[in-house]
């Protein structure tokens, strides 16, 4: 959510009027950055655990969705989407505005040549066909509610989803290009929120306190057996003698009460986290990796749903961050071994370092409002 967030503010800082449309549970974030929400589906946090129940919440929201972007899109110049916005070409079309997409990842577009959403190398046609299944399920699922409300507007039936949704003449990749590959996409790099705020006091005590702290950030994962991960990972800190901070996260309730020597920051920007970190341990989020990046420290990622993977991958291949452990494999020893790697190899910290100082850490932000400005001309 941050990174679109990010250009958000930044159209904002240049004169724009920016409304939002989301799922019921981002709606919070939304105007913690002081922009306008409007819930357009219902919850989609469990998404991130079972990413078909995702689906089928966002067909049942379609009619609400439409409608809801209709109200929205009122005087509007130009819609963007990204995610999963499936109604978002077609009210851009009514309302004849450019609609852009905005990819967090690679992986959300076949041009990549990679598996869809996880991002995972295969061979060409291994690729290709998973592509086409997407292009058919999104058809089967979706188009029959497009096109009821096309009609009710005269509207010609929509075309191949898929296309319409992810593929439209402009779209761009949230990340820098040695990141994004040599698809032929637009990639002005990583999207993030200008660092704002101070932490509470009580975060701010911790970390004074004493050497700096492993900071454990799920980020918008809805984790399963989260408490039992956490409880894990700080057990692995512990080993390697350091403290623990748990950022704020949407598995917060399912994590519980932990010890008494844990910190618990309630939402505070990663970034200010992450500068006074001795490492990142996280879910594998787009926003979360850019964020660590920037801050120069070293990574651990476990990851779990779509393009997440593909992020806690390339933290691996940059040399910041030792192996994913995939979640679902996620034991108390390889999380143990992967800590205590990420902490004590100081190739990590070294690398972490100068990918900070160099242009794949660059806060991409004004190239990418410059791209969405030129589809205004």
């Amino acid at each position: 959510m941050d990174p679109l967030l990010a250009l958000g503010v930044e159209l904002r800082a240049r004169g724009g009027r920016v409304v939002v449309g989301v799922a019921e549970n981002l709606c919070k974030r939304v105007r913690e950055a002081d922009f306008e929400a409007t819930a357009i589906a219902g919850d989609l946090s469990g998404m991130t655990a079972n990413p078909l129940a995702g689906i089928m919440e966002i067909r049942r929201s379609m009619t609400r969705q439409l409608a809801a972007l209709e109200r929205l899109s009122e005087g509007a110049a130009i819609v963007l989407g990204s995610g999963f916005p499936i109604g978002a070409p077609t009210i851009a079309e009514l309302r004849r505005i450019p609609y852009l997409y905005v990819a967090v990842s690679p992986s959300y577009l076949p041009e990549a040549g990679l598996l869809p959403y996880i991002g995972a190398p295969a061979p060409g046609w291994v690729c290709r066909l998973g592509w086409a299944y997407q292009g058919f399920s999104n058809n089967a699922m979706f188009a029959p509610g497009l096109n009821s409300f096309r009609a009710a507007k005269e509207m010609a039936k929509t075309g191949p989803v898929f296309r319409a949704v992810f593929q439209p003449e402009r779209r761009m990749v949230a990340a820098p290009k040695e990141v994004a590959g040599e698809a032929g996409l637009f990639a002005p790099g990583f999207l993030r929120m200008p660092a704002t705020g101070e932490c509470p006091a009580e975060v701010a005590r911790f970390l004074e306190s004493g050497e700096p702290p492993v900071v454990i950030a799920f980020g918008s994962s809805r984790i399963a057996k989260a408490r039992e991960l956490t409880l894990s990972l700080v057990e692995a800190a512990r080993a390697c003698g350091r403290r623990t901070l748990l950022a704020s996260s949407w598995s917060d309730s399912e994590i519980g009460e932990l010890p008494a020597d844990i910190c618990r920051a309630p939402y505070v920007p990663y970034s200010r986290l992450f500068e006074r970190a001795a490492l990142a341990i996280h879910h594998g989020g787009a926003g979360t990796f850019a964020l660590a990046l920037a801050a120069g420290i070293p990574q651990a990622t476990l990851p779990g749903f779509a393009d997440q993977s593909f992020w806690a991958r390339k933290a691996c291949e940059l040399g910041v961050s030792p192996s994913p452990i995939p979640r679902k494999s996620a034991t108390s020893a390889k999380t143990l071994a992967t800590v205590r790697e990420a902490l004590t190899n100081p190739a990590y910290a070294r690398r972490a370092a100068e990918v900070a100082a160099g242009p794949i850490a660059e806060n991409g932000v004004s190239r990418a409002a410059d791209w969405v400005e030129e589809a205004l001309r």
